[in-house]
């Protein structure tokens, strides 16, 4: 019997041993990691200010040549169609030549073993700002997206709501781009239209679109100063100084969304704003401009932060 019981007893600490590393395990374990990994990027070239509104205007007029050349797919216009698509390729390679490539280092380390390896990387998407281009790049876009939900709804019975939130970013993969341009040349080619449409409706739908609600007031202070940029230029000085109004209580809006930093630059932008408006005449005219284009890429750097 007292065997018996020296039995249970050693059974139950094994238990109760056994339990307690399976409690103490996880934490054991995570202490000692069984890989090591580390990723650097490094840009090879960085871009300034001018040839990122560059490469967006690029971008945008890109997108306005798809919906051209779609249009004249609609009235079975092949010749016109094939021309807004070369141009449209022509415009990718641009935007490809003048993207910055980054070297990127891998490492990786588990035990014994280790890995090293370098590469070279082109990031190809681009942001698009509607309010660069003369014509309206988002339009067709956000056609083309509710068009795709809704023939999706058809394909598969389910519901689609059609969202009215009005996007305050979006970016366009040139990569995904100048593939389904590369397809629609063929298709063209070869007399077919329909595929040919349906290859440049997925560079349309694959603009990649994201809503954030403390860059709302940051697109409306963008599009008024590119206002009171060309009214500016067009001696309309009341309508610049209204757009400038407009652009001054987007950037009050702004302030109560984001940290004391940030909203003290805005606040001295603000100021900045105020004092041209108040000084702003015919003489100061192409000063005036270039201080709306600084403010706008200030404004524009303020997204990616």
């Amino acid at each position: 019997m007292r065997n018996v019981l020296k039995n249970i007893a050693v059974s139950s600490s094994l238990v109760a041993t056994c339990g307690t590393l399976a409690f103490l395990s996880p934490a054991v374990f995570a202490s000692t990691p069984r890989i090591i990994s580390n990723v650097d990027a490094k840009p090879e070239t960085t871009l300034t200010a001018q040839e990122e509104q560059g490469l967006s205007i690029a971008a945008g007029k890109l997108l306005n040549h798809v919906d051209h050349a779609r249009n004249d797919l609609k009235v079975k216009n092949i010749i016109g169609a094939k021309h807004e698509v070369d141009k449209a390729l022509t415009l990718g390679n641009i935007i490809k030549t003048a993207m910055p490539s980054y070297l990127v280092t891998t490492k990786l380390a588990a035990g014994q073993y280790k890995y090293e390896d370098q590469s070279k990387v082109q990031p190809l998407l681009v942001t698009l700002h509607d309010e660069l281009n003369v014509e309206t790049v988002m339009g067709p876009v956000r056609a083309a997206k509710r068009e795709a939900a809704k023939k999706f709804a058809g394909e598969t019975g389910q519901v689609v709501q059609d969202v009215k939130l009005h996007e305050s970013r979006a970016l366009l993969d040139v990569g995904l781009a100048l593939s389904g341009l590369e397809q629609a040349r063929k298709y063209l080619l070869e007399n077919k239209s329909s595929s040919a449409d349906n290859a440049l409706s997925i560079i349309q739908t694959g603009v990649v679109t994201e809503y954030v609600v403390s860059d709302l007031p940051l697109e409306r202070v963008q599009a008024n100063l590119v206002l009171a940029r060309q009214a500016i230029k067009d001696n309309k000085f009341d309508q610049a100084k209204l757009a400038l109004q407009v652009a001054q209580d987007s950037l009050q809006e702004y302030e109560k969304t984001v940290g004391s930093n940030r909203a003290r630059e805005s606040s001295q932008l603000r100021a900045e704003i105020q004092s041209l408006s108040a000084s702003m005449q015919q003489a100061n005219a192409k000063a005036s401009q270039e201080k709306l284009t600084n403010w706008w890429n200030t404004v524009t750097h303020w997204f990616k932060q």
